[in-house]
């Protein structure tokens, strides 16, 4: 008798222990799940621009040298406008050509201005060269280059009433966050902003569903952001079931199709990567067709300079827009800054601005960090608001 209590005494423990074991690991795999979605990684397939470490840096340096030579003269930054920021491809790289225009009140600072951003070009060393297209008593036009790829181009002129724009409402602005589907606490806090955010998300991603049940729910916007070709493939890899150059009519627009009715809700679509597949007219065309049949905006990403997808849109009725930059492709801070500038100042000079983004923390709190700035002089809006 005291051998069955005995016996049956350690099976009880046995099973504690493993309850408790079980327990443990459970634990375990909560708080490592948990602690995994709350780090931003980059998505798994984003898209890297082909840009030497040394471009990179050396443009950073032109950006930091007009935007602290305007402001050692106390020039406010609402005098800086954006006219262009155009991706430029050459020899296997990619950059952002940016034309930009600084409006002075006083005729004195326009010499003052040209002085001191050549004095400190000059500094950076003989990779890049600043040339002096037209100098006057109230215009300068500075070109620069750097490793003989044109990045600037910057006009100083003086207030007129014809450089004054009267603007009869705010600038408007809208943000998307593409990538979305490998992370559903960054999503969340994304949605989160006292802005209105766009979310891109990818089909076919471990939390796509999720993230998009959650964006019908919390009635945010909501884009197919659509895997194409990109140049460099396979060493660039779209992911899975991306839209190919080698793919016939009916398969593109299947593709299209399975993966619009993956997400339900959607508004719109744009493109992730596919810098080689949205410069093919043909495809784009069948890409957008069968979008069109489902009533859907599209916004041109616009990964190579020679996209046509915003052109096709427009011939087919389809109601589109175009991405102005970029605002995260480097998540060094004062680059983070210097991109929001360049936004801010092409909705000043346009009326309208459209920037992407991803979902990494750095990008989440720079747009904390402008909230406050955006709801006082602009109008932050859904991407649906700014396609026609």
């Amino acid at each position: 008798m005291k051998k069955k209590r005995e016996k049956g005494s350690a099976v009880n423990k046995i099973k504690v222990i493993l309850v408790l074991l079980v327990l443990v690991i459970a634990a375990g795999l909560f708080i490592f799940n948990h602690a995994r979605r709350l780090i931003s990684p980059p998505p798994a397939f984003e898209e890297e621009h082909v840009i030497s470490s040394r471009l990179k840096q050396t443009i950073d340096k032109v950006d930091h040298v007009i935007y602290e030579s305007v402001y050692s003269l106390g020039i406010k930054k609402e005098a800086i406008s954006f006219s262009k920021v155009v991706p430029r491809h050459e020899t296997n790289l990619d950059w952002d050509f940016t034309e930009l225009s600084v409006i002075i009140d006083n005729p004195d600072f326009i010499n003052r201005l040209e002085t001191i951003i050549t004095k400190k070009i000059v500094m950076l060393g003989h990779d890049v060269i600043l040339k002096t297209e037209k100098s006057s008593g109230d215009l300068a036009v500075l070109s620069i280059t750097v490793f003989n790829l044109p990045t600037h181009r910057l006009k100083l002129h003086l207030r007129t009433a014809n450089t004054t724009k009267k603007i009869a409402k705010l600038p408007r602005v809208a943000f998307i966050i593409d990538d979305i589907g490998y992370d559903s606490a960054i999503a969340d806090a994304f949605m989160g902003l006292k802005i209105p955010v766009c979310l891109s998300v990818l089909p076919d991603t471990p939390y796509s569903k999720e993230i998009a049940q959650n964006i019908v729910k919390r009635k945010k916007e909501m884009l197919l952001h659509l895997p194409m070709e990109p140049k460099g493939y396979p060493g660039i890899n779209p992911g899975q079931d991306a839209l190919m150059l080698n793919m016939d009519r009916e398969t593109i627009q299947k593709i299209v199709r399975e993966d619009i009715k993956k997400l339900p809700g959607l508004k719109g679509v744009n493109h992730h990567m596919g810098s080689l597949f949205s410069e093919d007219y043909i495809r784009m065309k069948y890409v957008l067709d069968e979008i069109k049949k489902h009533d859907l905006y599209y916004i041109d990403s616009r990964t190579t300079n020679l996209t046509v997808a915003f052109k096709v849109a427009k011939a087919l009725g389809i109601p589109a827009a175009e991405k102005s930059l970029f605002i995260d492709n480097d998540l060094n801070e004062k680059t983070l800054v210097y991109q929001m500038e360049r936004l801010l100042g092409i909705a000043r000079n346009r009326g309208e601005a459209i920037g992407i983004g991803h979902p990494h923390l750095k990008t989440l709190n720079i747009l904390k960090k402008y909230t406050e700035q955006l709801m006082k002089e602009f109008e932050v809006v859904p991407v649906s608001e700014l396609v026609r």
